[in-house]
C-alpha cells in the first residue's frame, strides 16, 4: 500500500488545543497506525477505511486528547453506524499510541437494508464492461467476499471441473464454489485475457468500482 496521505492539509481548526502535537506529527502517527495494521494482516480496504477516518477526526478535533475526540465523536451529527466507525478508526489510534480512553457505546439503528433484488443487480453488471462484468457475475453467483476473490488465483480454479477452490478470509472458512457454464465460459475469457500474477483486483477497487 502506498503512501495514503496528502502532502499537506489546508485549514486550521480554532477548537484545536495550541499546546497539542503539531498536525505533521499527527499524520505520521496515522502512516504508524496504518503500517501496524499492515503488518497484522489487517486487509486493505480496512485499512483505507480506518486512515480516511482518522484523516477526517484529525481535520475536525484533537487526535491526542481522546476525552476532546470522544465528545466530539458523541456529539458528531450522523448516523450510530458512522460514529461506531470513527470510534472503531479512533480507537485504533489510541492504542497503538498507548492512549487512555474508554470507547463510546453506539445503540444500533434497527432499519431494513436496501437491498437490491437479482434482477436489478443483473441489470447493474450488464452495464459493465466484459472484465468487471465477470468478476462481478462471480462474485453475485457464488457469495464470494472481494477480498475472497482478490487471494484467488489461478492454482485455486479448475477449469475442467468449473470451480473455485475459495481460500479462508477472517472468519469464513475454505471451500469448494461450483460455476454454472456461463459463469465459466466468461472466467476462461477473463484468464485468456489477463495474464498477471494477480488474477483479480484488489478489494478496493472492486468496492469502487462497484
Amino acid at each position: 500500500m502506498g503512501n495514503p496521505f496528502p502532502q499537506g492539509f489546508a485549514g486550521s481548526n480554532p477548537a484545536r488545543s495550541t499546546t497539542a502535537p503539531t498536525r505533521s506529527s499527527f499524520n505520521q502517527d496515522i502512516f504508524d497506525v496504518a503500517q501496524a495494521m499492515k503488518a497484522k494482516g489487517n486487509a486493505e480496504g480496512t485499512i483505507i477505511t480506518t486512515v480516511r477516518r482518522l484523516k477526517f477526526l484529525d481535520r475536525n478535533t484533537s487526535l491526542g486528547i481522546p476525552q476532546i475526540c470522544k465528545d466530539y465523536i458523541i456529539n458528531y451529527e450522523a448516523s450510530n453506524a458512522y460514529k461506531e466507525g470513527l470510534a472503531m478508526a479512533y480507537n485504533r489510534y489510541v492504542t497503538h499510541l498507548k492512549l487512555n480512553w474508554e470507547i463510546p457505546y453506539f445503540q444500533k439503528e434497527e432499519r431494513l437494508p436496501n437491498v437490491p433484488s437479482p434482477e436489478q443487480v443483473s441489470t447493474i453488471i450488464s452495464s459493465f464492461q466484459e472484465k468487471w462484468a465477470t468478476i462481478f457475475t462471480i462474485l453475485k453467483e457464488t457469495g464470494l467476499r472481494p477480498i475472497e476473490l482478490h487471494k484467488t488465483s489461478l492454482q485455486n480454479i479448475n477449469l475442467e471441473k468449473g470451480t473455485i477452490n475459495a481460500k479462508a478470509c477472517k472468519r469464513g472458512n475454505p471451500r469448494i464454489l461450483k460455476l454454472t457454464d456461463a459463469t465459466l465460459a466468461l472466467l476462461k475469457t477473463y484468464i485468456a485475457k489477463n495474464n498477471s500474477k494477480q488474477l483479480f483486483p484488489k478489494t478496493g477497487d472492486q468496492c469502487r468500482t462497484w
